[in-house]
C-alpha cells in the first residue's frame, strides 16, 4: 500500500469512529466531514484545510451557543476561530485534540507564571491549528512564504502521532500539512461525538 493510500485508510478509520448520528441530532451536518476527507483523497489540500477548519469553527460556535443560549446574539456577531479557541481553551477536548503538546505545555507555564490574559490570548491565537487555517484560508502562503515545517508539531510528536518521518518533517508538502490538520480535526470530532453520546 502506498503512503498516500495508507493515510486515506487511517483517515477513513478515524471517520468511521465518529458518531455521525450524534452530530446530526445536534444539527451539525456531516457534510463538512465528508467534504474534508474527500478533498484530501482528491489532493485538494488547501480545500481540505479550509473545510476542516470551518467544521471546527462551526462546531465550537454551536457548542458555545448551546452553553450560553442567553448570549447567542453576541456569539453570532463574533464567531472567529481565535475567539472560540479562547472561550474553550480550558476544555480538554480542544486542548488535547487541537493543540500540540508543546502548545499545551506553553499555556500551562504561562498560567503558572501568572502571565497576562493578553499574552495568553496571543499564544492561543498563535496556535498552529489557527495559523494553518489562516495561512491557507486567506492566501497568506502566497504573500508570506514560511517553511511549512513551522506548522507541524515537534519532530517526536510528528512521528509518534502522525507518522511523519524525519525527511518529510523538514521538507513537508501541503499534502503533509493538510493530512495533519485533518487528523486533528477528525480526532476532535470523534471526541466531541463521544461527548454528545455520553450526555444522552
Amino acid at each position: 500500500m502506498s503512503a498516500f493510500n495508507e493515510r486515506i485508510s487511517i483517515l477513513n478509520t478515524l471517520y468511521s469512529k465518529i458518531y455521525v448520528s450524534e452530530l446530526t441530532r445536534m444539527r451539525l451536518s456531516s457534510r463538512y466531514l465528508d467534504e474534508a476527507v474527500k478533498c484530501f483523497s482528491q489532493n485538494l489540500n488547501i480545500s481540505c484545510i479550509v473545510v476542516s477548519s470551518a467544521l471546527i469553527e462551526r462546531t465550537l460556535f454551536f457548542e458555545k451557543i448551546r452553553r450560553q443560549p442567553q448570549k447567542a446574539g453576541e456569539t453570532m456577531r463574533t464567531p472567529t476561530l481565535g475567539g472560540l479557541f479562547k472561550f474553550f481553551i480550558e476544555w480538554d477536548l480542544l486542548r488535547e485534540n487541537l493543540l500540540y503538546r508543546i502548545e499545551r505545555l506553553n499555556l500551562e507555564l504561562m498560567n503558572e507564571r501568572g502571565r497576562s490574559k493578553q499574552t495568553i490570548d496571543k499564544e492561543i491565537c498563535g496556535s498552529r491549528f489557527i495559523k494553518t487555517r489562516n495561512l491557507f484560508a486567506h492566501g497568506k502562503e502566497l504573500l508570506i512564504p514560511i517553511p511549512l515545517s513551522h506548522l507541524l508539531p515537534d519532530n517526536e510528536e510528528a512521528l509518534s502521532s502522525y507518522g511523519i518521518e524525519w525527511d518529510e518533517f523538514f521538507n513537508p508538502s501541503i499534502d503533509t500539512i493538510a493530512y495533519v490538520h485533518l487528523i486533528r480535526t477528525l480526532r476532535f470530532m470523534r471526541a466531541y461525538s463521544d461527548f454528545l453520546k455520553k450526555e444522552e
